[in-house]
């Protein structure tokens, strides 16, 4: 007996329902490639220029201690905002994972980045420095969904002949 219509159209529909099933898994596959360009980026980006967190609200107070600022005027660094970067270690430890969509940005302490400083920038100012503003998780949210269309416009619908 040869194919039947019905079991081709039930293939495509339970291959768009393993897709729709196991969203939070094909998110999980999508993000490493997004991660660079539309989490980090943007994160690091806002950090330096504005001083913002996740929030939208200044890194601490906005201003650096007068120590600090010394400190930096004399190396040469940005005085203004706070922007959590000196050496550019906390922001070289910074990764994104994913799992079942849900999306985190984490710090991988290294031999250049020591665990101790990186808590201790996470206790003071909280871990909305780590997130991404509304703003930049619509725009990842819009970059998952052309993904997603993507991949469910790969699934070939079948040519169904009738006789």
């Amino acid at each position: 007996m040869g194919r039947v219509a019905g079991d081709d159209l039930d293939n495509y529909i339970y291959a768009l329902e393993d897709i729709s099933r196991n969203i939070g898994r094909e998110v999980d596959k999508i993000i490493p490639t997004l991660a660079g360009n539309f989490v980090l980026k943007p994160l690091k980006l806002r950090l330096w220029r504005q001083g913002i967190d996740g929030d939208g609200k200044k890194i601490g107070d906005g201003k650096y201690s007068p120590q600090t600022i010394r400190d930096k005027k004399r190396l040469g660094l940005k005085t203004s905002p706070i922007t959590l970067h000196h050496k550019g270690d906390f922001y070289d430890s910074m990764s994104v994972k994913s799992s079942k969509g849900q999306i985190l940005v984490s710090i991988n302490p290294s031999a250049k980045n020591e665990p101790k400083k990186s808590n201790e920038l996470l206790a003071k100012y909280g871990e909305a420095i780590l997130m991404l503003t509304q703003r930049e998780q619509e725009i990842l949210a819009e970059k998952i969904v052309e993904q997603l269309k993507i991949k469910i416009n790969s699934v070939k619908f079948p040519k169904i002949k009738f006789t």
